[in-house]
């Protein structure tokens, strides 16, 4: 049994119910983190950005929330945002995650209209990765949105078989 399963066993031996998208969460920000390498491979792979116009290191949060429009009842929390910056412009991904839950109504909407009204933003980007198959259309969660939002969905196995094409490490084989 790997490191990872054994600490998701460990904490459920507390009550209360596992958080395994919020475990799972941290484990792919920390990879992020870590590797900028696989962090770049992976943007330029799946979301055709071209990264080597970043000159600064990629900041990568989890659990980072904005408040709500004037339209809006409540805010936001994106799982994984990172923003990538070549000094003077920034770009954000913005990822919400789904292991054994679906979407809140209406939740990629009301992200992609707070992602458009960000300021000094150049590139926005929201993924949508699910573990099961829960499609969406980008034409209604962008409808109306003025900026320039790109919706993107992809699925954990399209990221766990990326991960397996690329070179072997300790923390990549966990």
């Amino acid at each position: 049994m790997g490191l990872f399963s054994r600490l998701l066993k460990l904490h459920t031996l507390y009550p209360g119910t596992t958080p395994l998208e919020d475990f799972f969460t941290e484990i792919v920000a920390h990879l992020f983190r870590v590797s900028n390498e696989t962090l770049f491979s992976w943007i330029e792979e799946y979301l055709n950005l071209d990264t080597s116009r970043y000159t600064e290191p990629p900041h990568v949060w989890t659990q980072s929330g904005l408040g709500p429009l004037g339209h809006h009842s409540v805010g936001i929390r994106f799982d994984i945002l990172i923003e990538l910056s070549d000094g003077s412009c920034a770009d954000w991904i913005a990822i919400e995650s789904k292991i054994s839950s679906r979407e809140m109504p209406d939740q990629l909407r009301r992200y992609a209209e707070i992602l458009a009204a960000k300021e000094d933003i150049r590139e926005r980007i929201l993924l949508y990765i699910t573990r099961d198959y829960d499609p969406k259309d980008e034409s209604s969660i962008l409808q109306g949105i003025e900026s320039t939002v790109r919706f993107k969905q992809l699925r954990w196995h399209v990221f766990y078989n990326f991960l397996q094409s690329r070179p072997r490490d300790v923390f990549t084989d966990e």
